[in-house]
């Protein structure tokens, strides 16, 4: 199992959810983005993260991966949920997690 965290500032269609087989997202109160989480079993993760790449969204690295650079446009967008400038995807998992209450966006720890 692998999970692809992404964020976007448009909704995913019903439609196009089907394409990306488990898939997880949350909106805050102002509707200002969606943050979520594809969660991947069988398929090739990079199949989906290019179909969610090709729907506007913003995947972030792997949660083991320290070096590829983070957009700045997705720190920006998730920063009143604390998430900061130089956060990792597991520290921005986590936050979101938080921010959400969504049992499904935390991290795994391994």
């Amino acid at each position: 199992m692998t999970k692809i965290y992404f964020s976007t500032l448009q909704p995913i269609s019903p439609a196009d959810q089907a394409k990306l087989g488990d898939l997880h997202m949350w909106t805050p109160d102002d509707g200002s983005h969606v943050y979520g989480v594809a969660i991947v079993r069988t398929e090739d993760p990079n199949v989906i993260a290019d179909r969610l790449t090709a729907l506007g969204a913003q995947v972030l690295p792997g949660v083991n991966d320290p070096d590829t650079v983070i957009d700045p446009e997705v720190y920006s967008r998730l920063e009143k949920h604390g998430v900061k400038k130089g956060d990792r995807t597991r520290d921005i998992a986590q936050k979101m997690h938080a921010a959400s209450g969504m049992p499904v966006l935390k991290p795994n720890l391994f």
